[in-house]
């Protein structure tokens, strides 16, 4: 089974995965004289992403597989085949 074939949490329904990154740069931080954020919108345009590859559950924290390599771990695939899919 494939990672990209998961709709939703196999062991309890949610429909958010995360990924754990790593990142670096620099950015510059903007605020106004008066104390109130600037536009900051641009704040991620240095930063190089490393990692992201490894899939868990948002809710139950589960892991559920590699995205990269778009395959599901082996506790995903046994849950599977005891359900028959």
């Amino acid at each position: 089974m494939n990672f990209s074939f998961l709709t939703c949490c196999p062991f309890c329904g949610n429909d958010e995965y995360y990924t754990s990154q790593q990142f670096k740069g620099i950015c510059n931080y903007k605020e106004r004289f008066d104390g109130t954020e600037a536009d900051n919108s641009d704040i991620h345009d240095n930063i190089v992403y490393y990692g992201g590859n490894k899939a868990y559950c948002s809710r139950c924290r589960k892991y559920l597989g590699n995205r990269t390599r778009d395959t599901v771990s082996l506790e995903v695939e046994k849950l599977f085949k005891r359900n028959g899919v």
